[in-house]
């Protein structure tokens, strides 16, 4: 006999089963196997175990903290220099970077053992260097005084050693820079077009 023509009857008695368990016409209900619990369970382990794999896996493709404070000191170093220059507009560009950058070192690590084993709070800091000492320098820049760029800049640098400093990095020691960080990009406020 044909698969198919087994299959009408099988389908005719779950159909009436299916009818019965309803409770419909008085009759008795028939009780539907019980789903098996461990294939669903073995699915769902399954699907963690996936997912805690692809967090692994893209973890390993964010920078770390060392590799984004290498772009804040990009960004910071040419600050510096359109400010020598009188570059207002790209001074106040590059400050802008640096501090969206150290946001994003913040995001990476927000807090780091010191060498007692201390938890220190690199938000907080980041915040307070935000509200002080950034502040200042980025008024001086809408300002265009020079003078004032200058000396904001140099005590945000002393701010930034006291944070590597109380990370338990002290021979981070930035400085004033010699030269741009960026050789593509003309820092003379004058030229009108690419040269």
């Amino acid at each position: 006999m044909k698969r198919s023509s087994l299959m009408l009857p099988v389908v005719l008695i779950l159909i009436t089963a299916a009818y019965l368990a309803g409770g419909r016409g008085g009759a008795a209900t028939i009780a539907a196997p019980a789903a098996a619990p461990a294939p669903a369970a073995d699915d769902m382990r399954r699907q963690v175990e996936r997912l805690q794999q692809q967090i692994k896996e893209m973890e390993g493709l964010v920078p770390d903290q060392a590799a984004v404070m290498t772009h804040v000191a990009y960004h910071f170093t040419n600050v510096y220099i359109a400010v020598q220059k009188g570059n207002w507009p790209l001074a106040d560009f590059y400050l802008s970077e640096t501090m969206n950058n150290i946001k994003w070192a913040v995001r990476a690590k927000p807090i780091r053992k010191n060498a007692q084993g201390q938890d220190i709070d690199l938000t907080g800091i980041a915040q307070s260097i935000e509200n002080t000492q950034f502040k200042d320098l980025k008024q001086a820049i809408a300002a265009r005084d020079k003078e004032g760029a200058e000396k904001a800049y140099e005590v945000t640098l002393a701010a930034c050693y006291a944070c590597h400093t109380t990370s338990g990095k002290p021979y981070l020691k930035p400085r004033k820079p010699t030269e741009a960080e960026v050789r593509i990009i003309n820092f003379d406020p004058e030229v009108a077009t690419p040269k």
